[in-house]
């Protein structure tokens, strides 16, 4: 008897991975064939790279520090991340209710936990490619440019890249990171989500107050010295993760960000020579703050999400 349960067990098991597999690849196809969600999730994002990057440079005098790409690079992969996570991914989830996809595969084994995780997995990919893909754009337009530096020399764009300060290994953690969160961020809106303009609303409130005040149009710098906008910039839940990203691309510290129990000190960045001198802290607490808080929402957005999601959009 405890054989046959075992048994049982088993070919369960096998059959829902394989209607996971057909899952993920049926995800997979609406991706590919919705223009909306390649272009914005690819091409949109080699715009802004080349835009954005040569205006910095040419367009602000900057050509002689190479910071106008640097810093270009860091806005548009939070960008890429939160567009995907919380705007692309809702509206792929929205197309398959309106359609009799999705009731289908609550037919099979898959519950919505299942769904959920196979969505989680998928987007993660395709943030993980845009990562590289920005990455590779970025070295291909700038990185074989000159750039001046304090001594009197000048550096190549790779050079600044990847011989500078960028603690790779801490970016791209607190990159996925981030992106565990969007996505997480996106599921749930799916899940409350009756229509494709109802999930755009919300979706884009999120997306561009977090913009703002989790210091991408604003660097973090500015917000917080401003008094009390730093606890203001904590009502978006992408305040925090992107502490952990600023200390990575800025630390002189290798893996700083794995140190929560330091403070990360910076030189603070302004054009006013009074304040040459002065320094910008992102203190132990709110390091600490930084890891547990994005953790806490990801888990409680995920039980939520598999609470109210419907097979359908009725």
């Amino acid at each position: 008897m405890e054989n046959l349960y075992i048994h049982n067990k088993i070919k369960n098991l096998k059959l829902k991975l394989r209607f996971s597999k057909s899952v993920f690849r049926l995800v997979n196809i609406q991706f590919f064939q919705s223009k909306f969600s390649f272009i914005f999730s690819f091409i949109f994002s080699l715009v802004l790279i080349l835009g954005l990057g040569f205006m910095n440079i040419y367009g602000f005098g900057l050509i002689d520090t190479g910071l106008g790409f640097m810093n270009v690079i860091v806005g548009i992969m939070t960008f890429q991340i939160l567009q995907t996570g919380i705007q692309i991914l809702p509206e792929a989830i929205i197309e398959f209710k309106q359609s009799v996809i999705l009731k289908r595969i609550g037919a099979t084994p898959i519950r919505s936990i299942d769904f959920i995780l196979i969505m989680i997995s998928y987007y993660f990919s395709v943030i993980f490619v845009q990562f590289w893909w920005i990455v590779l754009w970025t070295t291909l337009a700038f990185g074989f440019l000159n750039f001046g530096n304090p001594t009197g020399g000048t550096n190549t764009g790779i050079e600044l890249l990847f011989n500078g300060n960028v603690d790779w290994f801490s970016f791209f953690i607190a990159s996925m990171y981030t992106s565990v969160l969007a996505i997480v961020v996106g599921l749930f809106i799916a899940s409350i989500s009756k229509s494709s303009i109802h999930s755009q609303v919300i979706g884009g409130i999120i997306f561009f107050v977090s913009m703002f005040l989790s210091g991408n149009f604003i660097s973090i710098q500015t917000i917080d010295s401003m008094e009390g906008m730093r606890y203001v910039s904590m009502i978006t839940p992408f305040r925090s993760v992107n502490n952990l990203t600023y200390i990575a691309w800025n630390s002189t510290n290798p893996y700083a960000i794995f140190q929560p129990w330091n403070n990360a000190v910076f030189p603070f960045f302004s054009a006013n020579p009074l304040e040459q001198d002065k320094t910008y802290t992102i203190e132990s607490w709110f390091i600490w703050f930084s890891w547990i808080m994005p953790f806490v929402i990801i888990v409680t957005l995920v039980a939520l999400s598999a609470k109210f999601f419907k097979w359908s959009k009725r």
